[in-house]
């Protein structure tokens, strides 16, 4: 059984994994910290979350009304 901390929220990283990170996050800290809170948690997150769908979508939709998806993703990054 999976407890609450082992949930995978990025990639890998779990909930106790941001909990023990989040501590360093403070103003003023080492811009790599926040660097790596981008690029290891928001991103991936991003990426595996919503990104990588939408490229499946791409590659083996149905032409069934996933293009609302896809669309909205296009427009968000122009």
């Amino acid at each position: 059984m999976i407890e609450a901390g082992d949930t995978r929220i990025a990639g890998k990283k779990t909930c106790d994994d941001w909990q023990s990170f989040k501590t360093n996050l403070v103003p003023g800290c080492d811009v790599g910290i926040w660097q790596e809170a981008a690029n290891g948690y928001f991103y991936k997150r991003l990426d595996s979350r919503y990104l990588k769908p939408i490229q499946i979508l791409e590659v083996c939709g149905s032409l069934q009304g996933e293009g609302f998806s896809i669309i909205s993703w296009r427009f968000s990054i122009a």
